[in-house]
């Protein structure tokens, strides 16, 4: 959103009233959100597939494997929270979760301010490297088989 001042208008000045967003789902790739036009985004956003499994042997254990990630991720499977992820390794377990056929899965992303502070107004607080946020991936998903003892 681009503002042109008039009449001497400026800061929270130059709008009249709140500003309605209206959010629409949309197929991105797994890149920074500076390359989604997402650059000062102090938000989240959410990522969310549907994958078909096939039944797991019982004692399946499977992982989710978000691979890179800048920021934080809620890891949620069938609209169960699996896990929180605030640093990595960027796995989550996610054994019990997943039933045979049909899932849904979401990953939510949370970045921080510093895109915001550093176009807003260019600060020193905000280092090489703060900017870069979103699900990077590559996204797996491991099954670990279990062990039989003979």
């Amino acid at each position: 959103m681009r503002l042109a001042a008039t009449g001497g208008r400026r800061g929270g000045a130059l709008l009249d009233g709140p500003i309605e967003v209206q959010l629409v789902a949309a197929r991105v790739p797994l890149v920074a959100w500076e390359e989604l036009g997402l650059r000062a985004l102090g938000g989240r956003v959410t990522y969310r597939t549907r994958l078909t499994v096939p039944t797991l042997e019982p004692g399946t254990r499977t992982v989710l494997d978000l691979g890179e990630v800048r920021g934080t991720a809620d890891v949620w499977v069938n609209g169960t929270l699996a896990d929180r992820r605030v640093w990595g390794p960027w796995r989550s377990e996610v054994t019990g979760l997943l039933r045979a056929g049909p899932n849904e899965l979401e990953v939510v992303v949370r970045g921080t301010l510093a895109g915001y502070l550093d176009d807003a107004s260019p600060t020193s607080g905000v280092y090489a490297g703060q900017v870069r946020t979103g699900l990077l991936g590559p996204v797996t998903l491991r099954c670990h088989a279990s062990r039989r003892t003979p």
